[in-house]
């Protein structure tokens, strides 16, 4: 194997990824990206390390992000493995194991080793080599614009759009506090997570009596309206908040439909086929596109968290969404 250097990133080096996120997934991403998700989240520091040519040229990446959680009420932080690259030159040369070592090693020496990803049909059977465990998986949800004409003309539904997240705090903090593992919806957190470049998100809640009672996020991506985050005190609530999304639809015809991402049985799963979504059934087609929660870390962790019924992944949980 050629000779590489394996080098921890620093804040203001982000750039050297942005070849790799070209040549790996032919992402056209600048370096505001990377200073928005390495540099400013709330939650801390980038965990990534580089493995460098003999001309500095960088043949693979391997890191992971901090996010907030709740363990059964105990405050947490947990590494997400993300943006995991290797350069097409660079290949089969064992970079990806040397470079997770390397990683690894630092969050145990550093007492932070608790990892969790979302691993693809071909990324997870590697990471299962390493020890992770497959908690859940995580699927599309969609409601085709088709199922409009099914479920007829409905009243338009008003919602107050919300500019300052801090208007709905109380909400956006409670929305997912019924799993007993879940990230902590910090204000701080949840405005980094929202300001993610690659969208424009649109935030709007219902109020009732001068109470607001439920919040939805979403934005519009590749022809389709994806649904961010989303949270309803009441069944009326939900019903109006559906509805609103769903006359969204309605009103712009060049969408194809309304998407989401979730735990597979998980509680948004019910909500969202409540509400008339659905997931293909089949391994061909539209949206057929699954992932895989998993997770690594000590013998204990990995034997108290690795019950689905304690988690309820979202689209908030994704470094991506």
């Amino acid at each position: 194997m050629p000779e590489y250097q394996i080098k921890k990133l620093e804040p203001g080096e982000f750039e050297l990824l942005i070849p790799l996120m070209k040549d790996c997934f032919g992402a056209e991403v600048n370096a505001a990206y990377f200073d928005w998700k390495f540099s400013k989240n709330p939650a801390g520091d980038l965990i990534g390390f580089v493995a460098l040519t003999a001309d500095n040229e960088v043949a693979s990446y391997y890191g992971s992000i901090p996010q907030v959680f709740s363990l059964n009420g105990q405050k947490q932080i947990i590494y997400q493995t993300c943006d995991l690259m290797t350069h097409s030159r660079h290949r089969r040369k064992g970079l990806f194991q040397l470079l997770a070592n390397h990683c690894y090693n630092y969050l145990k020496e550093q007492d932070k080793f608790f990892l969790t990803a979302f691993g693809g049909d071909q990324s997870t059977p590697g990471f299962l080599k390493f020890g992770w465990q497959n908690i859940a998986d995580v699927v599309n949800y969609f409601y085709p614009r088709q199922f409009l004409f099914i479920s007829g003309a409905r009243e338009p539904v008003e919602l107050v759009d919300i500019q300052n997240a801090e208007e709905i705090e109380s909400l956006i903090e409670s929305s997912n506090a019924a799993s007993p593992v879940h990230a902590i919806k910090k204000i701080v957190n949840y405005k980094w997570r929202i300001s993610n470049p690659k969208y424009q998100y649109f935030l709007k809640a219902v109020k009732n009596n001068g109470v607001y009672t439920g919040y939805m996020c979403y934005y519009f991506s590749e022809g389709k309206i994806f649904l961010f985050d989303f949270y309803a005190k009441t069944k009326d609530t939900e019903i109006a908040l559906f509805n609103y999304l769903k006359n969204e639809l309605r009103q712009r015809k060049e969408m194809k439909g309304i998407i989401s991402f979730c735990q597979h049985n998980g509680v948004f799963a019910q909500i969202l086929k409540n509400n008339g979504f659905i997931k293909n059934p089949f391994k061909r087609g539209p949206l057929t596109q699954k992932s895989s929660f998993i997770l690594f870390s000590s013998t204990q962790n990995m034997q108290l968290y690795n019950d689905p019924k304690l988690w309820d992944i979202r689209p908030y949980d994704h470094d991506a969404l």
